[in-house]
């Protein structure tokens, strides 16, 4: 969603190419030829040989990243073959994974301009992962994360100097990239589209509350376990009728071992997102994880849905308890904004009605667009 909200700012200002490149194993149902890129990205580890900043990279990071072992160089000697001898002043690249995509094209096209947008910092994301994972007494796990947590922050200090700048989507990431590896980046806020603003919503007496996210997204999978262990239960024990709707792709261990739970919808992934948001009560975003700034909470905002969040899930963004949503933090500040929300019709209009505002002002695709071309004209 981000990428497609860059994109869009992009296209007003000139003619824009978008090369997408899969990260993940080929879907055996999908088209072979989607996954040129994919199967060259396998075939071309050595590929970063070719290069010197490449083989400096090797020397100092090993192993690679998951994801950049499946973005090498070589994915980027397709994208040339790919547009042909089309140039362009300026590459944008989205995700700091994807940084050795680079590499071939700066070889080729020396007089662009080259922008990576990391979005957040993955090396914080995975640290927080660990610390959960040891405070709930899984150790390994925590050591797993903590190792990645060091893999990905090496890349980062080899690869963000390769650009000649570096945006993410919130200050707290921008004061992270200054801190960590001495980068002056550029913040881009995360929008929605316009068109999701609403002016009312079809809400019927059943109390729902609505959790969407990518269920094989870890931080994703702790915020839902804490709901349905912690919060739901306690929820239906003042408002029987109370329902939780789960939207989102993957997540079957959790709805194999939760699936019979009284209250809960499984959904998986929905192709009308819209009408999930306008039958809800209200929204539910308890991460403990996480960097950037939520898109998720920005569309709840849009579709006028009274949202309860942590203060992890609304960092990055300008809002303030109480006045765009409710932040609650442990599972009876949860369960108390919760129930208050049930009884309090007045304060879920004043939220709806300062966060609509708050969307418009702050991430709304003006803003985004100001921004993008602030920053092409500081690297022009």
């Amino acid at each position: 969603m981000r990428a497609e909200a860059l994109r869009q700012a992009l296209s007003g200002m000139g003619s824009v190419a978008t090369v997408v490149v899969p990260v993940a194993e080929p879907d055996s149902e999908g088209d072979a030829s989607t996954h040129v890129a994919l199967l060259s990205a396998y075939q071309g580890a050595r590929s970063w040989l070719a290069y010197p900043r490449g083989r400096a990279l090797l020397g100092q990071v090993s192993p690679m990243p998951q994801r950049v072992r499946l973005a090498s160089p070589a994915v980027g000697v397709a994208v040339l073959d790919h547009i042909g001898k089309e140039r362009f002043d300026t590459v944008y690249i989205l995700r700091n994974y994807l940084a050795g995509v680079a590499l071939p094209l700066q070889v080729e096209m020396p007089d662009s301009h080259f922008v990576l947008d990391i979005d957040e910092v993955d090396a914080g994301v995975a640290r927080q992962l660990a610390r959960l994972s040891d405070e709930a007494g899984d150790p390994d796990r925590a050591s797993q994360y903590e190792c990645e947590a060091d893999i990905l922050d090496r890349f980062a200090r080899f690869s963000l100097p390769w650009f000649d700048a570096v945006a993410c989507a919130s200050k707290p990431e921008l004061a992270l990239l200054q801190e960590h590896y001495a980068i002056s980046g550029v913040c881009i806020p995360n929008t929605v589209s316009s068109s999701v603003l609403v002016d009312s919503r079809r809400v019927d007496d059943i109390f729902r509350m609505l959790f969407v996210g990518n269920l094989d997204y870890a931080p994703n999978q702790d915020a839902l376990f804490r709901l349905l262990r912690h919060v739901l239960p306690r929820v239906r024990e003042q408002v029987a009728d109370a329902r939780l709707v789960v939207v989102g792709r993957g997540g079957d261990q959790i709805a194999a071992e939760y699936g019979s739970d009284a209250g809960v919808d499984w959904l998986g992934y929905v192709t009308d997102l819209e009408a999930q948001y306008q039958s809800a009560s209200i929204g539910v975003v308890p991460l403990r994880v996480g960097g950037g700034s939520r898109i998720k909470i920005l569309e709840a905002f849009a579709q006028g849905l009274p949202i309860v969040a942590s203060s992890k899930a609304a960092q990055g963004l300008a809002v303030q308890h109480g006045r765009e949503l409710m932040i609650a933090d442990d599972h009876d500040a949860m369960l108390e904004a919760i129930l208050h929300l049930t009884e309090n019709t007045q304060q879920r209009d004043a939220l709806v009605r300062h966060a609509r505002r708050f969307v418009e002002r702050e991430h709304s695709p003006a803003v985004v667009s100001r921004q993008m071309r602030s920053l092409l004209h500081w690297i022009g």
